[in-house]
């Protein structure tokens, strides 16, 4: 019983830790940039907004482990999670091109230009992001369904280390340098995108609707 709980624990744990190292990796990484502060206090306050929209998102994985049962239930959970990333992408881009930005970023956080013009940078760059957000958590849930709980957790192990190798790769580059705010942007995307394509594959290779039963 202990082995088999420290065997589910340990590499958890581990998860856990590299991820907050992940984090400082970034964080120093943008301290290193020119405008650190500018860059830090942005990014941060976008990336904040981009969770508190997206939150309805992170439990498409509850969705699809409970409600996915066959084939038809897959197509309909599906197009749901396809308008649900749609109306997100659409609260972000409010967000950045209408007077609701100018209420939650400048108003309620306080924040002046050119800081708020910084923050709206990285919102719109990060509009891509609820898609890849939501079609992981989406492909989780299938894969915890049929019990390949560990391709879920390979999946963030990966795209923490994939992100922590590209601040490094592109710290020094003379774009980033120029531009300090895709350092977060990119290194955000590169862990995104690869955690979608691992639990994509294992959708892939382990679900698939076909296999699905009705």
């Amino acid at each position: 019983m202990y082995r088999s709980l420290l065997r589910f624990l340990v590499p958890l744990a581990l998860v856990i830790l590299i991820r907050d190292l992940s984090n400082q990796v970034l964080n120093g990484g943008m301290a290193r940039l020119p405008e650190a502060t500018a860059t830090l206090a942005s990014f941060g306050l976008a990336f904040g907004l981009f969770f508190l929209v997206a939150a309805p998102l992170s439990q498409l994985t509850s969705t699809s482990l409970v409600l996915v049962t066959g084939r038809s239930s897959y197509r309909a959970v599906r197009n749901y999670v396809w308008l649900l990333c749609l109306l997100i992408t659409v609260l972000l881009a409010s967000l950045d091109f209408t007077p609701l930005g100018d209420l939650v970023i400048e108003r309620a956080h306080g924040i002046a230009p050119p800081f708020s013009l910084l923050v709206r940078r990285a919102l719109l760059w990060l509009m891509g992001a609820p898609i890849l957000y939501g079609l992981t958590h989406f492909y989780s849930g299938l894969l915890l369904r049929v019990r390949r709980t560990a391709i879920n957790g390979y999946s963030t192990l990966a795209g923490i280390v994939t992100s922590t190798v590209t601040v490094f790769l592109l710290l020094p580059l003379p774009f980033v340098q120029a531009t300090p705010l895709l350092l977060p942007v990119l290194a955000t995307y590169v862990r995104m995108v690869t955690e979608m394509a691992i639990v994509g594959y294992g959708y892939w290779r382990y679900v698939r609707p076909g296999q699905l039963a009705e």
